[in-house]
């Protein structure tokens, strides 16, 4: 019976001891972390009185930072490279696009007088990207300057060429003709110069001449030689007025083809050498403002004023015959118009030489040579 309340007392002594050692832990902290705070607080406290604190430290210089970068910095600015490296930046890219376009066309210009331009390129790479931070954008005109003075930043190769013209001389090439009389010359086709053009190539640097070319010679236009028919035709009587007959007949007619006269007046002189001059048609002593008729069919090819002739009409009837009537006023009928024979065409006008009676001339010309139109009526 008595055993039984001391069983009883032993589990409360042992909480008391329990709690006595949570106890004892917690304050341990609690000692612990006001030992940290008093410690930051007496670190806090000046050592020194505050009139008695030493002088503040010079501010060292701010290093660069992507703030820093951002000074003159435009969102959206292109860059300009070459080789990849960056020349300049300017506001846009379409501004850097014109920028090279302006180094091109400058250097282009900058050639000696008299060569053309045959190409301009850059030496180096040239590309165009956005701006990154610390490439700041300048205005065009401060990157023309920029390039204008610093050649080197991107060079250009330009390429040109030189070309001189030389007129090289005909020949003229005589052939006797025995239907011509003699002392008479007709040009069967008239010469023409031709021509060679020698070119040179020059590479420039920056302006700087580095290369030549070897002469390149091309003929752009050959030589055609003169052909003229000189007479060997003899008259009987060169001093007296022309026969019916005098000259030789040429080649056949085209079918149909039969000459009639020009007009209703009788010929005054007919064709051949008269008075040591050779004379190369007909004349009818036709009067002032008679009417003048196609001799044979054909198409109106030339009017038109010519020398001695005047206003001259040439008519075409096909395979190298032309009948040619001069001097002339008041044409009826336009070059490519088709007349009938025996069709007014024309006035009879004055002639050019004041002192001659008023007269109409015919000349036959066949491939170009006269012939007397006797021999085709």
């Amino acid at each position: 019976m008595n055993q039984m309340p001391h069983t009883q007392k032993q589990p409360e002594e042992d909480n008391r001891e329990s709690n006595l050692g949570t106890f004892s832990r917690v304050l341990f902290v609690l000692l612990i972390v006001a030992a940290c705070v008093a410690a930051v607080l007496i670190f806090k406290i000046p050592a020194l009185p505050e009139d008695f604190a030493a002088a503040p430290l010079p501010t060292p210089e701010p290093t660069p930072t992507p703030e820093n970068w951002l000074e003159g910095f435009v969102e959206g600015s292109y860059t300009i490279l070459a080789n990849e490296q960056p020349i300049c930046t300017v506001a846009s890219r379409p501004l850097a696009v014109s920028l090279l376009n302006w180094r091109l066309e400058q250097a282009g210009k900058d050639i000696p007088a008299g060569q053309n331009l045959i190409r301009a390129a850059f030496e180096m790479k040239m590309t165009v990207r956005e701006a990154v931070l610390g490439e700041n954008a300048t205005s065009t005109l401060e990157a023309q300057n920029l390039i204008r003075e610093n050649p080197e930043l991107c060079p250009v190769i330009v390429t040109t060429k030189l070309s001189e013209t030389d007129k090289l001389a005909y020949e003229t090439k005589e052939v006797e003709d025995e239907r011509l009389l003699e002392g008479s010359r007709l040009v069967l086709s008239s010469g023409r110069a031709g021509e060679l053009v020698t070119e040179y190539t020059y590479t420039y640097r920056n302006g700087v001449l580095k290369g030549q070319s070897d002469a390149r010679e091309i003929l752009t236009q050959r030589p055609i030689d003169e052909q003229v028919a000189v007479g060997t035709y003899k008259s009987s009587q060169p001093d007296k007025e022309a026969g019916r007959s005098e000259g030789e007949k040429g080649k056949a007619a085209p079918e149909g083809f039969d000459l009639g006269h020009p007009c209703k007046a009788d010929i005054s002189s007919n064709f051949g050498m008269r008075r040591n001059e050779m004379h190369h048609g007909l004349d009818y002593a036709l009067e002032l403002k008679g009417e003048v008729l196609a001799p044979e069919a054909g198409t109106v090819c030339y009017i038109g004023k010519r020398g001695n002739y005047g206003l001259m009409m040439e008519i075409d009837h096909g395979d190298g015959f032309i009948t040619r009537l001069a001097p002339l006023e008041n044409t009826l009928v336009n070059v490519g118009d088709v007349v009938e024979k025996g069709q007014h065409i024309a006035s009879l006008g004055a002639p050019v030489d004041e002192e001659a009676k008023p007269h109409l001339h015919m000349e036959l010309l066949i491939d170009g040579i006269p012939y007397n139109p006797r021999y085709y009526m």
